[in-house]
This record gives C-alpha cells, sequence and structure tokens, in this order.
C-alpha cells in the first residue's frame, strides 16, 4: 500500500530499566569515592594538624621553660650571660636555647646607660635585660622576647608606709622626683595601713613648717585618724581616711639571718672600714666607731647594729635586734648607690644638726682675715650653690630632650671671647671664663676673680668652701659634729689639695676626664662639676652616652646637697623595720622608709627631708631580689 506523502514516522530510543540501574550505581559509586577519598585526606590531615599543634605547644613550652630558667639564674647572678644551646627538657623531645649578643638576648640589668640590643643601638634600657628563648620542637619553632628587671625585696613602697602611728615633729618635707636624672615632681605619699578608730594616727605636732609634696592616706576610721593640722596649706595631695591600702610584704629577717651562720665574720677596725661583694655575718651584733662602706656587701647581724658613723654605698644588711647608725657627708653622684637597711627591731637614723651648727658658728665668728662676716660667706655660699643648682636642671632638661644636643647660647650666661653666651659647658679650653657654671664652680671653691656678669665681685668674697672649713677648724668645738662638719666641707673642696673634692679644679682635658671616668664607673663625685662642664664640647669623649650618665650624675649629686642646708648629712637608700623608726636630726633621707611590725610607729623630728626617689626603692637590695618579666611577646 502505498504511503501518503505528508505522513512520517518517529522513531523514539526508549532505554531500558537495566540501563538506569547502571548509570546510576556508577554515579553513586564516584560520589562514594569522592567521599571516601575525601574522609581518608581529612583523617590523614587532622593527625597530621594534630601533630603539628602538638609540636607548637611542646616548643611554646620548651621556651617558657627556658626563660623560667633565665630568670632563674640572674636572680642569683645579676651578671650571668651564659650561652644555652638546645637545652633538652625531660621526658620531651623539645629544647630550648639562648643565646648572649646584641642581636639576641642581652645583660643589661647592673649598668646604668642603655645598651645596644636587637631593637637597635642603645634600645635596652638601664637596669634591665633582654631576653630571646627559642623552643624547638621537631619543624615548630617559638620565640619568646621578654624585658625583665630586678627589684630589691620590698616594691612599689610609697615615701613613708608604716602599720602604726606617723609623727612628724619640728621642720619636715617629703618630696618626689621621678628619678635621680630627673627632676620632675612626682607625689611623695604618706600612708598608714593602721585600722583603728583612734584620732591622730598620723599628724604633726612640732613647730616650724611641714610639707608634704603628695598625699596622706590613713585605713583609721575615725574622722579625726589624720590631725587637722595637715590641711592643704601642709599637704598638697589628698587626705583620706578610711582606706583599704596594702602594707608592703613581710621580709623574714630572723629566717634569712639563720641561714648565714657560715658565712665570713670580718673584722671591723679603724675609722672606716670598706667590705667587699659577698655575705657577711655577725653572730654577737656590731658596734664599730667608723663609717662602713659597702662595695655589694649583704650584711647578716645575730643581735644590734650600732654604727657611730655614717654608712654607704650598695648593699643589704639584715638585723635581728636594733639598729643605730648616722648620716653620710659624703657626696655621690652615682644613682646605684643604695642601702637596704632591714631590721627586726627599733631603727634610730641620725644626723649632726649641722646646718643650724654652722649657722651659729658663722654667727658667732665675725669676721675673715679680709673683715668678710662668716654670715656673708654662708649667704653667698647658698646664692650661688642654688644659682648652679638652677643651671644642672636646665642641662637635665635638655639632655633628656635630646642626649646629643649642646647647650645652646643665650644671653643669660657670661660672654666668652668669641661672643658666644652660655650658662654651661665651656666651648673650649683657656681664655676667659666660657659658661655661669663655671664661673660658680671656681668662686664657690677657689678665690679667684673680680667680676660676675660684669657685677664688680672682690676675691676677698670668692673662695667661700675652704673660708667657712677655717672657720670651723678655727672655732668649733671638738666633738662629732665638728669632725662631720670639716668631712662636709673638705668633700665640697679639700683645703690640703684643689684637685680633691666635688668642687676640685682640673688643670686640663686629660685630668678633667679621668674624673669623668671615674664618675661613670663608680659614681664618685670627685671634681665632676669642673670636669663635667669642661668637657662638654669636647665632641670625641662626650658621646650622647656619656652626656646622658653625666647629666645623671650631675643631678644625683645636687639631689645629695641640699644647698639650703648645707650642713644636712644622708642616707640613700630603704629602711624596713617590724620596731619603731626615729628619723632625726638635720637628715636628708633618699629612698622610703617603710615600717611593717604590729605597731611599728615613725617618727620624723627637727629638720627632716625625705626625698622619694623611686627608682632607689625600687633598687635598694636588689642583689638579693627576684628577676621578673615586665612585659614579653611571642613570635
Amino acid at each position: 500500500m502505498a504511503v501518503p506523502p505528508d505522513f512520517s514516522y518517529t522513531f523514539r530510543m526508549r532505554p531500558s530499566k537495566r540501563a538506569i540501574a547502571l548509570i546510576s550505581v556508577l554515579l553513586f559509586s564516584s560520589v562514594f569515592l569522592m567521599m571516601v577519598g575525601a574522609l581518608v585526606w581529612r583523617v590523614k590531615m587532622t593527625g597530621a594538624f594534630a601533630g603539628l599543634g602538638r609540636d607548637d605547644l611542646a616548643a611554646q613550652a620548651a621556651a617558657e621553660a627556658g626563660l623560667a630558667r633565665c630568670l632563674c639564674e640572674l636572680s642569683q647572678d645579676k651578671s650571668w650571660a651564659a650561652n644555652l644551646p638546645s637545652q633538652s627538657l625531660p621526658d620531651s623531645q623539645a629544647t630550648f636555647s639562648i643565646q648572649w649578643n646584641t642581636s639576641h638576648s642581652v645583660n643589661n640589668l647592673l649598668p646604668d646607660t642603655n645598651a645596644d640590643g636587637p631593637q637597635g643601638p642603645g634600645s635596652v634600657a638601664p637596669h634591665t635585660a633582654y631576653v630571646m628563648v627559642d623552643g624547638q620542637c621537631a619543624a615548630r619553632t617559638c620565640r619568646l622576647e621578654a624585658i625583665v628587671a630586678s627589684s630589691g625585696l620590698t616594691t612599689n613602697s610609697p615615701a613613708l608606709s608604716t602599720t602604726g602611728n606617723i609623727t612628724f615633729g619640728n621642720d619636715v618635707t617629703i618630696t618626689g622626683q621621678r628619678s635621680l636624672g630627673d627632676s620632675t615632681k612626682i607625689s611623695a605619699n604618706v600612708i598608714s595601713t593602721k585600722s583603728t578608730g583612734e584620732n591622730d594616727i598620723i599628724k604633726w605636732s612640732g613647730s616650724g613648717s611641714a610639707t608634704i609634696e603628695g598625699s596622706v592616706l590613713s585605713n583609721g576610721s575615725s574622722a579625726g585618724a589624720i590631725s587637722s593640722n595637715l590641711n592643704p596649706s601642709v599637704v598638697t595631695g589628698s587626705v583620706k581616711n578610711g582606706q583599704s591600702t596594702t602594707p608592703p610584704a613581710r621580709v623574714d629577717i630572723s629566717a634569712r639571718v639563720a641561714a648565714k651562720t657560715g658565712a665570713t665574720t670580718p673584722t671591723l677596725s679603724g675609722t672606716s672600714q670598706t667590705l667587699g661583694s659577698g655575705d657577711f655575718y655577725f653572730p654577737s651584733g656590731v658596734n664599730y666607731n667608723g663609717d662602713l662602706d659597702l662595695n655589694g656587701s649583704n650584711l647578716y647581724v645575730s643581735g644590734n647594729f650600732q654604727i657611730n658613723g655614717s654608712i654607704r654605698g650598695k648593699g643589704s644588711i639584715f638585723v635581728t635586734g636594733s639598729s643605730t647608725l648616722q648620716g653620710d657627708s659624703q657626696v655621690v653622684a652615682g644613682d646605684d648607690q643604695q642601702i637596704a637597711l632591714y631590721g627586726k627591731g627599733n631603727v634610730t637614723l641620725s644626723g649632726f644638726n649641722g646646718s643650724a651648727a654652722l649657722a651659729s658658728l658663722a654667727s658667732s665668728s665675725g669676721s675673715d682675715a679680709n673683715g668678710v662676716p662668716y654670715t656673708t660667706h654662708l649667704s653667698n655660699m647658698k646664692l650661688w650653690g642654688n644659682q648652679m643648682q638652677s643651671i644642672q636642671q636646665q642641662v637635665s632638661t635638655l639632655v633628656a630632650a635630646n642626649p646629643g644636643s649642646a647647650m645652646p647660647a643665650t644671653t643669660l650666661g657670661v660672654v666668652e671671647g668669641s661672643g658666644a653666651a652660655k650658662i654651661f659647658g665651656n666651648a673650649a679650653w683657656g681664655g676667659s671664663y666660657s659658661s655661669d657654671f663655671d664661673y660658680l664652680t671656681d668662686i664657690m671653691g677657689f678665690q679667684t676673680g673680680d667680676n660676675y656678669r660684669n657685677v664688680p665681685l672682690h676675691g676677698k668674697y670668692t673662695g667661700v668652701v675652704p673660708k667657712l672649713y677655717q672657720m670651723v677648724n678655727d672655732n668649733a668645738t671638738a666633738g662629732p659634729t665638728k669632725d662631720f662638719l670639716l668631712k662636709k666641707l673638705a668633700g665640697l673642696r679639700d683645703p690640703l689639695d684643689t684637685n680633691k673634692g666635688v668642687l676640685a679644679h682640673h688643670t686640663g682635658l686629660t685630668d678633667a676626664e679621668a674624673d669623668l671616668d671615674a664618675a661613670l664607673a663608680t659614681g664618685n663625685a670627685e671634681g665632676l662639676f669642673d670636669a663635667v662642664n669642661d668637657a662638654w664640647a669636647d665632641g670625641t669623649y662626650m658621646t650622647a652616652a656619656r652626656r646622658a650618665k653625666l647629666a645623671r650624675l650631675l643631678a644625683g649629686s645636687f639631689q645629695a646637697l641640699d644647698m639650703n642646708h648645707i650642713g644636712s648629712s644622708y642616707f640613700r637608700g630603704l629602711v624596713y623595720t617590724e620596731g619603731n623608726l626615729v628619723a632625726q636630726n638635720d637628715l636628708i633621707v633618699m629612698g622610703s622608709l617603710v615600717g611593717v611590725g604590729p605597731s611599728s610607729n615613725l617618727t620624723l623630728d627637727n629638720s627632716i627631708k625625705v626625698v622619694y626617689v623611686p627608682e632607689i626603692s625600687r633598687r635598694a637590695g636588689e642583689t638579693l631580689g627576684v628577676v621578673s618579666v615586665k612585659t614579653w611577646l611571642r613570635r
């Protein structure tokens, strides 16, 4: 049969059910295999990541162990700097390493100048260490970088702190400054943690004046716990009762002394004694008629400690009984000079009433051979000394802003041959005086010159220090006060040797630099004033680091020399007692006073000045203190 021309067949291929099933199985199998592969990879990588995580934690733990080891070593020996390559930990594959060089760890705990470190020149601050510890386990490494510092056994103490009463007598000043090299004022707080309800826990009961440049705080619950005469006319900060201040931590003095019974017992003889570094034990107390100089010494005293003279230097003293000592006459410039006295019994710290004695002698001794009243010499000494201190403060401010800068020319200074007017820092050797400081140094210590800033100044008015020395020598009654005043004035300018004393004169740059080298090394103030002024413009010698250090030494020496109380003696450091503490008789304390006994009362009487310097208080006794981390970073 014929097919019509408009009709066509369409053939459609219909897959069988078996084909569909096969395709589905293949697709599912592919997906399943991909999932199994992913799971296997995930399991494998999870194991690998877990291993890496464990290694990373182990490396960090090793680095932390290395840092702890370093802190222990430095606490025992502040100069420690031993390389520790690949130190293994017990029962672990992890190790740590420490290298000491300028690109890794740098120990700058003992010096008081900056040191070069990984962050660049001068990047490690004085009395700190930059510690870099590498921990490693398998392929993982952890680096810890930390800045550590040491401190004494009593840290963060205020100017005055006690668990008992505080009594201020005649003429008391409490002040504070940021550091010896920075005279910026800071709060010098007075605190009693006694929490009873009685009145007058802190009081001023004397005559004259009282000045407290800080706050007065009491834990006492009574509204009259702080005497009403300690008000804004006396106290610059706040006056608050009912506080909850915590007393400083206790130091177990008896245990420390008992632990050192096997140490050497030295013989103290003569009018002065210097003890070197190390531990010394005194089984039957100390009663010494002389001056004691500590050079990194630690004294352990079973019994009483009585020094009929001064104590100076750097060291710690632990006393199970009472302690009695006198202030020092020596001018010390270095800020590393501090004594830490830890007394279980009462402590008495005395001066010699030197300022009052000097004023009385000036009034009663009449005039010198040139007819100039000694009262005029004493007034000029205070006047010119205060002018020198004002210049020193300007120098410190300038150096703090830029240690490498020179003193700028100023219309306030004397005019030298080149026409430059300067208040500090000779422009060159020879010729006329080229700075006020230079001129004042000479007219204080030497009979020289006939004008100052074009004001007639006859030579008979100059050389006030040796003239006052002669006055004391000729007119003072024999005794401890006379001996002290002669020693104090000779320390300023020796009447028999112009090359000795703080105001010593120098004949050339080599002579000046020799004294500066000694000052930088030990803090000795011999010839410091004239030498630092003369060498100031010597670009070869006076590097920025030396300039900064010498500016600090200059400031430190002036803090020890209160020109308005030139007869004052002083104590530098920290006194910690579980008994009562008395500071008396024309004394300057640079540091802090702490009482921590059940009822440790503090009494300050008869011209006492406490200059709270945190770095002195913090570092007193640091050779026995621990080293701790101040800040750290993990890399």
